[in-house]
């Protein structure tokens, strides 16, 4: 058909997103699959009681990118030794490696699903988060998937974060169920990661 007019999609909040009341507050706009979803859950609850957590590391695909947003899961050990917890490995891409050296410098139970593809199977892995308790993330499209299927998130952001996530607040206008830890320095992964500890701590507690 003859088009009348174009716009880029990114460019529709300048009309429809004008101020933060514009943004709706439904718990979820994403739904997996129901029968799905119990079918994890019993299989998360094999792994004995406590939180069910999902981890994911990495993020970005340019290299400039993927440095600022990206961690390494060694960084993550004292997030792993946190009590009351079951955790999971929702990294896309090959773990293998980067698993078995966490595995080398602390006694921690880490467990990966090879049969769901992140990159993939998106009706599958929207199940595992759903039937998560919670998901702690960098800033990658794991974040933006849960999120949108209303399951808690905490998101670690770079210093220098993404325009969408906005300045100086620690929730988000696009996911309600989204909780944002920012670096207080540029590279200061220690600092996002020991609050996450004290928060997670606190999760656990409550």
């Amino acid at each position: 058909p003859k088009i009348a007019a174009q716009i880029s999609a990114g460019s529709l909040p300048k009309f429809f997103r004008k101020t933060e009341q514009s943004f709706p507050r439904d718990p979820n706009y994403l739904s997996a699959d129901r029968a799905s979803v119990d079918v994890w859950r019993a299989r998360l609850a094999e792994f004995g009681s406590g939180m069910s957590v999902g981890l994911s590391w990495r993020g970005g695909s340019e290299n400039l990118v993927k440095r600022m947003r990206s961690t390494r899961l060694q960084q993550w050990a004292d997030v792993l030794q946190i009590p009351g917890c079951r955790f999971f490995d929702l990294q896309y891409g090959e773990t293998r490696h980067e698993r078995t050296e966490l595995l080398r410098s602390c006694d921690t139970a880490f467990h990966r699903f090879s049969e769901i593809d992140p990159l993939r199977d998106l009706d599958g892995f929207a199940a595992l988060i759903s039937a998560l308790d919670l998901v702690i993330s960098v800033d990658n499209s794991t974040v933006h998937l849960a999120g949108a299927l209303g399951t808690e998130t905490w998101c670690l952001l770079p210093f220098a974060s993404d325009f969408r996530w906005l300045c100086g607040r620690l929730d988000t206008v696009w996911y309600p169920s989204v909780r944002l830890f920012r670096q207080p320095k540029p590279h200061d992964w220690r600092t996002v990661l020991g609050d996450v500890c004290e928060a997670l701590a606190r999760r656990t507690a409550d």
